[in-house]
């Protein structure tokens, strides 16, 4: 009874168990040094500490005291009075004091403490086990013997019986330690491939997540970028407003002019017409005849003119002549440059990185063991579906463009070729267009269209790309062709709405040379040139001018038979008229002019040869008409202004006999 009291005292109210290196509190309440310590580090958030016996508090966190006095009664009980776990198996055969058992026979079913194991018998029928009270899970439910062997055949565990003349006759038998050891090793096996899958799919969530950050960090990017575009677009659109009213403001102002300058002559006139209207009823009334016929003789050649209609016939002309045709053209042109700039700053140069789905790659393919790198054979499937498109891809941001159908990487172009000179080895050809391909473009440098899938064919065959080295070597991509960029062959006009590095790519000059000298090209097929220019309103940038200017010829002779021809934005007014000489076969000495039209009778003379389309404002499908000069020295257009003049004149004059007339 003593004891269970002492007990009592000495048990921490934190743990339950005999004091571990007590300490005392300001209290005087007694704790674990361990226990303690946990309580006050939980309460450091709440800014009070208090006694878990007493709910004492403390402002600051209370100091520690060691009580020796008290360690070293809770040691001497220890020692006295042992804690018994009273779930151990206790000894069989020691009956005065219970003593936890190490071993039990299955032979005997009995459990074994230290001492009488060591005294037990060692025959290889008692068989010693760890200490347990089940015993019917060690023995045959069929005999009541003792489970010592494993039946691979039926995977149970038997007795000598099952095995002498039981149901497990002629099977193939282990020793439990050997199926035992057998099993654990293949659960080894069962284990490294689970760790092996477990630490796959944590690289792939990190991938996953790394992806994450990157998409989250690509919206903000795009985000402010589009932003930026749509300011950079009010902005423009706020000067071409304001270069627009100037427009409209400067041509009111000289039709204002024009307006005031007829208003005072017509006044003038007026003034003039009101004293001869005086000084005829002054002569009317006039009372004396001789007087009045004196006077009538020497104005009576003024009064002739008035009636025959000679003087005060001032024809008003029409002074609304505001231009709105070249107004509203001035609108269209700033809003394609604004246009063209934005297309520009939307192009996508950027590849964006996703990870490979194995179960979308095909069969021909293998995926690395990070699945960012895909490698197979040369003939690879063509995938149906979109959502099965989780492959790298370059250009778009965005999102993944459907694949196209496309011949094999192994198969060469088609059409007769030229057959090109011994090429020079692929690590020779591969750092001789690499250095080339890294030089910057500027403005006036000329560039090559290639199709993506042939140079991508030649960077397979070269091993352009380091980790892209499977099968390199095997495919010669054959000449250069670029058919699948045009959609008219004979115009060689190209598709609308192709990407660079997705549908083709830019070489410089020398490079194509290269290419030209090693592979040549398919036969009858010439190449893609385009220049460098300078694109933007206020923001210049340069860039390969990949689409041309689309513009229709005509003669003045033909003006309805229309010749479509393209030309560069940095192409000069003389190298159109060049080419307009050429199509409408003119000869060298005969002096021309060039006039672009806007509508049917609408032309603006396009006078300054050095002149750029750009700086004429000439626009996609715009007419333009070249017209030679005249055997007497006019020109068509001249002549027929002038036959419009008078066919105006005649009109006039005709109106001005019938009103006449009904005045008479």
């Amino acid at each position: 009874m003593a004891s269970a009291d002492m007990r009592g005292e000495l048990t921490c109210s934190i743990c339950l168990n005999i004091y571990t290196d007590p300490v005392t509190l300001q209290c005087g309440h007694n704790f674990c040094q361990a226990c303690i310590r946990n309580v006050l580090d939980s309460q450091v958030t709440s800014g009070v500490y208090t006694c878990p016996d007493c709910r004492s508090e403390f402002k600051e966190c209370p100091t520690l005291q060691r009580n020796t006095t008290l360690c070293n009664i809770g040691k001497s009980f220890l020692s006295t009075h042992p804690e018994q776990d009273t779930s151990a198996i206790l000894c069989t055969n020691c009956l005065h004091v219970p003593v936890p058992a190490v071993k039990t026979c299955l032979l005997c079913e009995a459990a074994l403490c230290s001492n009488h194991v060591k005294v037990h018998t060692k025959s290889p029928e008692h068989v010693l086990i760890e200490p347990s009270i089940s015993l019917e899970t060690w023995k045959c439910a069929v005999h009541n013997e003792i489970l010592k062997f494993y039946c691979t055949v039926d995977a149970a565990c038997v007795c000598v019986s099952c095995i002498l003349f039981g149901a497990h006759i002629g099977h193939q038998i282990e020793p439990l330690s050997k199926a035992s050891d057998k099993k654990k090793e293949d659960l080894k096996t069962i284990m490294q491939t689970l760790t092996s899958r477990t630490e796959k799919i944590d690289t792939r969530v990190k991938k996953l997540n790394e992806y994450k950050e990157k998409t989250q960090e690509k919206a903000t990017s795009v985000t402010e970028r589009v932003a930026a575009i749509i300011r950079d677009i009010k902005k423009q659109l706020d000067d071409l407003q304001n270069q627009v009213f100037c427009e409209i403001y400067g041509q009111n102002e000289v039709a204002s002019a024009q307006i005031a300058a007829l208003i005072h002559e017509l006044d003038t006139e007026k003034e003039a017409l009101s004293k001869k209207m005086c000084h005829i009823e002054e002569l009317c009334n006039m009372t004396n005849p001789l007087c009045f016929l004196r006077e009538w003789s020497s104005s009576s050649p003024e009064f002739c003119d008035i009636v025959k209609g000679t003087v005060g016939d001032t024809n008003v002309p029409n002074v609304m002549n505001l231009d709105e045709d070249k107004v509203l053209m001035l609108v269209q042109t700033g809003i394609d440059e604004i246009v063209t700039e934005v297309k520009m700053k939307l192009d996508v140069n950027e590849s964006s990185e996703v990870l490979l789905d194995v179960t979308t790659a095909g069969n021909n393919v293998a995926l690395s063991h990070d699945d960012e790198i895909v490698t197979g054979t040369c003939a690879l499937p063509r995938v149906e579906s979109r959502s099965a498109v989780t492959v790298k891809w370059g250009g778009g941001g965005g999102e993944p463009v459907p694949p196209q159908p496309q011949r094999p990487a192994c198969t060469p172009s088609p059409g007769p070729a030229l057959e090109p000179p011994t090429n020079p080895d692929r690590e020779t050809q591969k750092a001789e267009l690499r250095e080339m391909l890294k030089a910057p473009q500027k403005k006036g440098d000329e560039l090559y269209v290639i199709d993506s899938r042939w140079f991508k064919q030649w960077k397979k065959y070269v091993g352009y790309d380091s980790w892209d080295m499977y099968n390199v070597g095997e495919c010669n991509p054959g000449p250069v062709n670029n058919s699948g960029l045009f959609s008219d062959a004979d115009t060689l006009a190209l598709k609308e709405h192709l990407i660079d590095e997705l549908d083709y790519v830019l070489v410089p000059n020398e490079a194509w040379l290269k290419l030209m000298s090693w592979y040549g090209s398919v036969e009858g097929q010439q190449p893609i040139v385009r220049k460098v220019v300078e694109f933007g309103m206020f923001v210049k940038q340069c860039k390969v001018e990949v689409y041309l200017i689309e513009l229709k010829l005509c003669n003045e002779s033909n003006p309805d038979t229309l010749i479509p021809r393209h030309f560069s934005k940095a192409d000069t007014i003389e190298t159109i008229e060049k080419e307009m000489r050429n199509i409408f076969r003119i000869p060298v000495g005969k002096e021309t002019r060039l006039w672009k039209r806007y509508m049917k009778n609408t032309y603006e003379q396009l006078t300054k040869p050095e002149d750029t389309v750009e700086d004429a404002g000439l626009y996609q499908g715009e007419v333009v008409v070249i017209e030679q000069r005249n055997a007497d020295g006019t020109w068509p257009r001249q002549s027929n202004s002038q036959k419009s003049h008078l066919k105006s004149l005649m009109k006039t004059m005709n109106g001005g006999q019938r009103n006449h007339k009904n005045t008479n």
